[in-house]
C-alpha cells in the first residue's frame, strides 16, 4: 500500500512539472485569442488548438480559473497592479486578470496574476 502511494505521488509530481511547463504556451494562446479582432481559418485553428489542449489537460485534472470580481485572496491570486476604484465595494476586489490561474486536482499550481482594486477616501 505504501509503495502504491509513493508511486502515485511520483506520477502526480511528474504531471505537475509537465503541466507547469505547458502553461506559458496556454498563456500565449489566451493572449493571441483575446487580442485578435480578425476572423478566418487561422483564427479558428488557434482557437481549436487551444480548446484541444485544454480538454487534454482537463482530462488530467487541470482547471483554469479567472477570478475577475472575486475578493483578493493571496493564496489564489498574485497581485501585479493596484488600481484606484471609486467605490468601497470594489476595494480589495480583482478588477483585471493578466494571467489565468490553474489548479491540478483542486490544488493551485499557479496563482492568477491580477490587478486589485484599492479604494481611498478623498480628503
Amino acid at each position: 500500500r505504501r509503495a502504491e502511494e509513493e508511486r502515485h505521488m511520483l506520477v502526480r509530481d511528474a504531471s505537475k512539472s509537465l503541466i507547469e511547463s505547458i502553461l506559458p504556451a496556454l498563456d500565449s494562446f489566451d493572449q493571441a485569442i483575446s487580442t485578435t479582432e480578425e476572423s478566418g481559418p487561422w483564427v479558428e485553428g488557434i482557437k481549436n488548438t487551444h480548446s484541444q489542449l485544454m480538454k487534454a489537460l482537463e482530462a488530467e485534472g487541470v482547471s483554469a480559473f479567472d477570478p475577475t470580481g472575486e475578493t483578493f485572496d493571496p493564496t489564489k491570486h498574485e497581485p501585479v497592479e493596484r488600481v484606484a476604484v471609486k467605490s468601497q465595494v470594489e476595494d480589495n476586489v480583482v478588477t483585471k486578470v493578466y494571467q489565468r490561474g490553474y489548479t491540478l486536482h483542486g490544488t493551485i499550481i499557479r496563482p492568477a496574476r491580477v490587478a486589485v482594486g484599492h479604494f481611498q477616501i478623498e480628503s
